[in-house]
């Protein structure tokens, strides 16, 4: 039976430096400093009432009763492992809070503690101010401050003192600080606590999907988060519940000509966005609304399936020069009308009546509108109706999110822009639709400049448009700039908090830093704001699967399928989960929905191919792969995006039957991926050059790679266990060495959200 208790501890952290580089070069020189590392820490760490919670690789964590006694127990072993051979230690010291369960030990006490020893330089110690309270009158231990740092997953700067006595590294202060400034800007790899996977919307997350990995799985979230304090506090406010819960269904179309149907849809997203700013309205986001489009569910049915207190129903009639919008509030739980109206305008007052509509409906629920407010409900976005229309039109082709129609919103929405060179949404949708050719459709990056420039001018013209700052950090992430990204995902929340993509966009940044308990919080706050949105529902599933919780991620992902039988990232992601469960069976029968929905994008062939190739039979996989006729697209297409992950099974199938060509495609997709230009900072470029080793048969490198991908964060042990890609590293103990330590991050992380979601 499971213990936990909460108690006060001090925390300890050690860790060998350039444990890795000695490995490669002398495996048992590296066997030998480990044992004598373990043996000195756990004499001193016994004498001084310490317990040692656990070993990982090259580093140690243990928890004492007494600060003093801590850092006397490593005073002690730094010293003697000064003496040859010298072993290089860091260690960091925290007083805190912590959980223990089942001889394990987790919670923000010793994220910190992981912190400061990733900050330390070898053979010295770094306290916490916490610490320094409990050790400054002792007469055996000196100290010296380093300074207030923030530090990432960290919420307030803390104070860092080092401790100075004799046989201690104590070097000058501008190594300290250097050490200390590279320590803020990656998760270290002995960091036990604060660990994510940093996600891109590259189009190599197809491969890195069937392999198992999934982590670049989802084409929607895009973000990795800042470090300031300031942006927790903000994010925490924002997931306070907006009272009342409102749905809005798409409203009919009346006109005349079918093809008005962008004109009504627009009507609908307008008057939701206008009611978002309602105080005490919880808007329910349009992507799930669009769902109900010409649904025959009752309103009682909808409103219990989005948790929603009211439904907001209506139609659109445009003729010629005139608009006729007829709305009604109804009670989703008795169904009965709160209110009803009917509007008959000019075109040209459009925008007048959608700001009436929400007035009413604030009016028939009985809420105040504060003089700010009723001005925002005021305010338009364009006089001008033709502008207008092309802007609805260029959202329309937007959202069907492929290279063909991205183009033609972006012509629709310049040539509003050409007829009102102030309307401001057109300027932000602008920036969302150059944003994503720029990366998404076409890996055009010096087009994020013009991106940038559209998305600045949008909220120059109007600081409060919630769309603006989310297009802003679409392409602040694609240019890499992730701390801003995140300010700008949080203004668009602070303009309208019913923003759900925003949110699944914070839930992400959480996610990618380790922080799955306030990951899947924001995720579960974006479900309810989205609650049929199929990109919410795998982005929540992909944060369970992280963690281990399949049997969520898989209910998450049938209910998916249920409304949108045809998603095939739904379906990959179902295989992935079956695969790792050691269920073939089920995995094939995803792999064969995959043919079913997207028969030109050959997604069951390559399912399948790494089923055959998880069995061992690599003939079949050949055969699967040519009569796919992945060698004919090999030799005539070069682009990265092209058949990735079907031309690494087919590189890794020739390989293992020793075909020479083999190579030549494996020296292809290195010059592909070398193409992304990803910068040598994330786990993604880690773990793609590991991929990239382990098929060539590179193992020693590929090792080193998923070691250095840990080192930045990569959670994905899961994928790496069931992916045939790694079948050769199953042989050496150090490859279950790595995935046993980012087992051991996930294990604990999955028992705080078990615990949260117990409440």
């Amino acid at each position: 039976m499971s213990t936990r208790k909460r108690q006060l501890a001090a925390i300890v952290f050690t860790d060998i430096v350039g444990y890795s580089a000695i490995m490669n070069a002398d495996e048992d020189q590296a066997r030998r400093i480990r044992e004598r590392h373990r043996s000195v820490f756990q004499e001193c760490t016994e004498r001084h009432d310490g317990k040692i919670i656990q070993y990982y690789g090259d580093g140690t964590l243990s928890i004492f009763q007494s600060s003093v006694e801590a850092v006397e127990s490593c005073i002690e072993i730094q010293q003697a492992l000064q003496q040859d051979p010298k072993i290089p230690l860091r260690i960091g010291i925290h007083t805190g809070d912590i959980i223990l369960e089942d001889e394990e030990v987790y919670g923000d006490g010793v994220n910190v503690a992981a912190r400061l020893e990733s900050a330390c330089l070898p053979g010295g110690i770094l306290v916490s101010s916490k610490v320094h309270d409990d050790i400054k009158n002792h007469p055996g231990i000196r100290c010296k401050s380093m300074g207030k740092h923030l530090f990432k997953n960290i919420t307030e700067p803390f104070e860092l003192f080092a401790i100075t006595n004799k046989g201690l590294a104590f070097p000058p202060q501008s190594e300290w600080e250097e050490a200390i400034r590279k320590a803020k800007k990656v998760a270290p790899e002995s960091d036990k606590t604060a660990v994510g996977i940093r996600r891109t919307n590259r189009l190599l997350i197809t491969g890195l999907a069937i392999v198992g990995a999934f982590s670049l799985l989802l084409s929607v979230v895009y973000f990795t988060q800042g470090p300031a304090s300031e942006r927790k506090l903000a994010a925490q406010a924002t997931l306070v519940d907006q009272g009342y819960s409102i749905a809005v269904l798409p409203f009919a179309n009346y006109s005349e000509d079918s093809e008005n149907d962008y004109f009504s849809d627009g009507i609908t997203e307008d008057i939701l966005t206008l009611l978002s700013k309602v105080n005490g309205l919880n808007v329910i986001s349009r992507t799930t609304m669009m769902g109900y489009k010409d649904t025959e569910k009752s309103i009682r049915d909808i409103g219990e399936e989005l948790n929603a207190d009211y439904v907001l129903e209506g139609s659109v009639r445009r003729q010629d020069n005139k608009v006729r919008i007829v709305a009604q509030l109804i009670d989703a739980h008795t169904d009965s009308h709160l209110w009803a109206q009917t509007y008959d305008r000019e075109l040209t007052e459009i925008f007048e009546v959608q700001s009436q509509v929400a007035m009413d409906i604030a009016s028939a629920l009985k809420m105040q509108l504060s003089p700010a407010q009723q001005v925002n409900l005021d305010k338009k976005g364009t006089a001008n109706v033709e502008a207008y229309d092309l802007y609805l039109q260029g959202r329309k082709y937007y959202f069907e999110y492929t290279a063909k129609d991205n183009e033609v919103a972006i012509q629709l929405f310049q040539s509003a822009l050409a007829i009102d060179s102030l309307f401001a949404p057109a300027y932000a949708g602008l920036g969302d639709a150059l944003a994503q050719k720029a990366n998404r459709f076409g890996r055009d990056l010096p087009l994020l400049d013009s991106a940038m420039a559209v998305c600045e001018r949008a909220i120059e013209l109007d600081p409060e448009l919630s769309e603006a700052y989310k297009a802003k950090g679409l392409v602040l992430h694609y240019q890499e700039k992730y701390d801003e990204a995140m300010d700008a995902n949080l203004q668009s929340l602070k303009y309208n908090p019913s923003n759900g993509m925003a949110t699944l966009n914070l839930a992400s940044i959480y996610s990618m830093n380790g922080e799955m308990v306030n990951a899947i919080r924001w995720a579960r706050k974006a479900l309810d704001l989205n609650p049929k949105d199929k990109w919410t529902q795998v982005g929540l599933a992909k944060m369970y699967m992280t963690v281990g919780m399949h049997d969520e991620a898989i209910e998450l992902l049938t209910d998916c399928l249920q409304l949108y039988p045809d998603f095939r990232t739904a379906h990959e992601m179902l295989f992935g989960i079956y695969l790792q469960l050691g269920n073939l069976g089920k995995a094939k029968e995803y792999a064969r929905e995959c043919d079913k929905h997207a028969p030109e994008a050959t997604c069951e062939t390559r399912l399948l191919v790494i089923l055959e190739l998880s069995k061992g039979n690599l003939r079949q996989a050949r055969k699967l792969l040519e009569e796919a006729g992945v060698p004919e697209r090999y030799a005539t297409q070069k682009d990265y995006e092209t058949d990735w992950d079907a031309q690494l099974a087919y590189a890794f199938t020739l390989r293992k039957l020793h075909d020479p060509k083999a190579y030549d495609i494996i020296r292809d997709l290195r010059a592909r991926f070398a193409r992304l230009g990803l910068k040598k900072d994330n786990s993604e470029y880690y773990f793609m050059n590991c991929l990239l080793d382990a098929v060539e048969g590179e193992n020693e490198s590929a090792l080193d790679y998923l070691q250095q991908a840990a080192a930045y964060n990569w959670l994905d042990y899961g994928g790496a266990q069931a992916s045939p890609f790694f079948s050769d590293l199953r042989t050496n103990p150090r490859f279950f060495e790595i995935l046993q330590s980012v087992q051991t991050r996930v294990d604990r992380m999955r028992r705080e959200i078990e615990l949260t979601e117990e409440g």
